[in-house]
């Protein structure tokens, strides 16, 4: 393999046990290669934990809950017109949880001053 054109400076970096274990350890929190981890430490991002298994479940509990409650709701206010605000409410309510657990997940990582680093 040749030298990357893009990225053209190489650096060997000697850890000590317990250095190499917090790398080890941070960065498998956040699910990223140990490279991709260094350069966002670089650029003073502090990458985000991946999320547990448990909000995978969640997010896939309300999701369907939404589209039940959307079949629902459309069949409500077709039969009964008086229900639809009350409806909607609701289904806003639930749109609202599910948007937020999405930009808990997705919201920009972490920058910091990298003090800690030293």
């Amino acid at each position: 393999m040749g030298k990357s054109t893009t990225r053209p400076h190489e650096i060997h970096l000697r850890l000590n046990k317990e250095e190499y274990q917090a790398l080890e350890t941070n960065r498998k929190k956040c699910n990223l290669p140990q490279q991709t981890y260094l350069r966002k430490l670089c650029h003073g991002i502090r990458p985000k934990e991946f999320p547990p298994a448990e909000y995978w479940e969640i997010h896939k509990l309300l999701r369907q809950m939404n589209l039940t409650l959307t079949g629902i709701a459309l069949k409500v206010c077709r039969e009964n017109p008086l229900d639809y605000e009350f409806i909607w409410e609701c289904m806003n309510l639930v749109e609202r949880a599910i948007c937020k657990l999405i930009n808990e997940l997705y919201k920009e990582e972490e920058e910091f001053d990298g003090e800690h680093l030293q």
